[in-house]
């Protein structure tokens, strides 16, 4: 390709291929889709014994919200990713907000002493559901996000892309865990809640510029 082309037709092989959603569209499709599987989730998985007693406590709504916010706000980091000169309006590390701000949370609740004791009982197998279900969850919900968004585009970061999508659907399931999951140990968290999404999304930075531009 001559250097004129490029500079006559910059975005010519990064143009965006649309269904016509405009953003508010597409956030309601994802409302809904997100809604039905937490309530599919929620109706298929046993509820957590002291859920009454969590609807007290300021840090369960704070948790939850951050979740939903990571799935949220990464969804439209995919939406966006499609969109040639878009991604001035919402950065991924911006879209990476959420999750810092849930780390932050689990670092001041962790203890100062008894960090292995923790360690110990949170390798627990008995306790461990949490992880396999984040990941088979996640993988779920991001093949569904995965067709949606090869539905509306080929993205111009196709690896970024395919991170957020993995990381907006184990957001997702995290949020749904919120209701499930009663062990609050902040190993516990970072064992079975946060290496999950490290797993889903190493997967989707290997695979995302194969599926998601090809």
């Amino acid at each position: 390709m001559k250097t004129s082309d490029l500079t006559q037709n910059p975005v010519s092989d990064s143009e965006p291929i649309h269904d016509g959603d405009t953003l508010p569209i597409f956030l309601l499709k994802w409302f809904i889709c997100s809604a039905l599987f937490t309530l599919v989730s929620l109706h298929l998985m046993p509820i957590r014994f002291d859920l009454m007693e969590q609807f007290s406590n300021p840090l369960f709504y704070a948790e939850a919200l951050f979740w939903f916010m990571s799935s949220l706000l990464l969804a439209v980091y995919v939406y966006e990713s499609s969109i040639p000169g878009a991604l001035k309006r919402i950065r991924f590390l911006w879209a990476f907000a959420p999750l810092m701000m849930i780390a932050v949370l689990v670092v001041l609740r962790a203890p100062i002493h008894g960090i292995r004791e923790e360690t110990l009982a949170a390798m627990d197998l008995s306790q461990g559901r949490c992880g396999p279900i984040i990941t088979v969850t996640g993988l779920l919900a991001a093949g569904i996000f995965y067709f949606w968004a090869r539905k509306r585009s080929v993205s111009i970061q196709p690896r970024f892309a395919a991170v957020a999508v993995a990381l907006s659907a184990g957001s997702l399931a995290s949020f749904i865990m919120e209701f499930i999951c009663p062990y609050e140990n902040v190993m516990h968290l970072i064992i079975w809640h946060f290496m999950p999404l490290v797993l889903l999304g190493s997967l989707a930075a290997v695979a995302g510029r194969k599926l998601l531009n090809s």
